[in-house]
């Protein structure tokens, strides 16, 4: 009798633990599918806007009155937009967050939670790139914040090899460099060509804006690696695109349309 009984207590205890388990695994189940589901999480680089709460949002009404609130929510809603549109332009995700939920950056230096409701007045801007913490931004600011926290701060360094080339213009309509090397055909490279002291594309100077074929000879030095000169703005909407750029102490024009010099 007494086997019996201790056989039948072995018997419940491990069902009971069984039973245990299934009941920890579904709670653990719901917990994680709760978590996946209050929780957006960012691993890649971007710019992420988020907008405040509607309870934050009632709140600074509240406090700072409903005029004031307004005239400030339209001096946010020019800066949200024109920072939007830097970032468009510079080809990196953007994430928009208008929802409750938790955000986590998975960074390389460890996570970084940002819980909704501590979003101020109307919203928050955040850059993110993986190798390094999320940093907020001012909107008011984006050009140079951006530049600092990806560290788009062109260093051009030239050759030491002087030479005399020809550089045809190829008149494109894209906001990429237009010049390519005459003196190697083959080549379909292109570069953008700057005034050694002044930095600027004095070379288009001597086009009137239709005659082609467009060349001049040029002696200068070669950038190693590709940038956009300074002071060139964007061309039409989009921004210019990066290549390398000859620097010159000297230009002539060789040919305008049928004209030789």
């Amino acid at each position: 009798m007494k086997n019996v009984l201790f056989y039948l207590l072995i018997f419940l205890s491990l069902f009971s633990c069984q039973k245990e388990e299934k009941i920890n695994s579904k709670v653990e189940k719901k917990t994680l599918k709760r978590i996946k589901n209050d929780t957006i999480f960012i691993k890649e680089k971007c710019a992420v806007f988020i907008t405040s709460t509607d309870k934050n949002i009632e709140k600074t009404k509240k406090e700072i009155g409903e005029e004031n609130f307004y005239i400030g929510a339209d001096d946010y809603a020019w800066y949200h937009h024109e920072a939007y549109e830097f970032i468009s332009k510079k080809k990196v995700k953007i994430i928009s967050i208008n929802n409750e939920k938790v955000i986590i950056f998975k960074s390389d230096l460890g996570n970084y939670t940002i819980l909704r409701d501590t979003i101020k007045d109307l919203g928050s801007t955040y850059l993110f790139s993986p190798n390094k913490l999320p940093k907020k931004v001012f909107d008011i600011d984006i050009e140079n914040e951006y530049k600092n926290y990806f560290g788009e701060k062109d260093s051009l360094k030239f050759s030491k090899k002087e030479q005399t080339l020809q550089f045809i213009y190829n008149a494109i309509h894209c906001p990429c460099a237009q010049w390519t090397n005459f003196n190697n055909k083959k080549s379909t490279e292109k570069f953008y060509l700057i005034d050694e002291k002044k930095l600027t594309q004095d070379a288009e100077d001597f086009w009137d804006g239709s005659s082609l074929p467009f060349i001049v000879e040029a002696t200068g030095v070669f950038s190693e690696n590709k940038s956009v000169p300074k002071g060139f703005s964007p061309k039409g909407d989009a921004e210019r695109e990066k290549a390398r750029i000859f620097e010159y102490r000297k230009i002539r024009l060789i040919q305008l349309g049928n004209k030789k010099y």
